[in-house]
């Protein structure tokens, strides 16, 4: 299990890294979902002026107490419902959240799954 979370931990470093040094185009929109056999990883690069309403929805369908998405990095909040952990990256235009599918349910998983799907609509409008 440690060498699984110092993976993770590895994983998401590198990128943070790409977010950070990557320029990007206002109007690009992408959205990838890459999936393991211990984690599923869900990466969201969208237009920055539409950061608010990703943020709002990603605290709504995490259900979790969430700070300002800002710039955050969040690692194994707990929501309020079910015990679902994951850790959040955010910046404006960007976003990465990886659940470890050992520590949440298949149904929190499939959830992920759904929650890019919607993602993709809202930043679309």
């Amino acid at each position: 299990m440690k060498k699984v979370m110092i993976i993770l931990g590895v994983f998401c470093a590198v990128a943070v890294a790409v977010f950070v040094i990557r320029k990007k185009s206002d109007q690009n929109i992408s959205i990838s979902i890459a999936e393991s056999r211990d984690a599923i990883a869900l990466t969201v690069s969208y237009p920055e002026e539409k950061s608010a309403m990703v943020h709002d929805y990603i605290r709504e369908q995490m259900k979790a107490d969430l700070p300002d998405l800002i710039d955050a990095f969040v690692n194994h909040p707990r929501t309020t419902e079910e015990p679902l952990q994951f850790e959040l990256t955010s910046s404006d235009g960007d976003l990465k959240i990886v659940m470890d599918k050992n520590e949440n349910s298949s149904a929190a998983c499939r959830h992920l799954k759904q929650v890019g799907n919607e993602i993709g609509a809202i930043v679309s409008r």
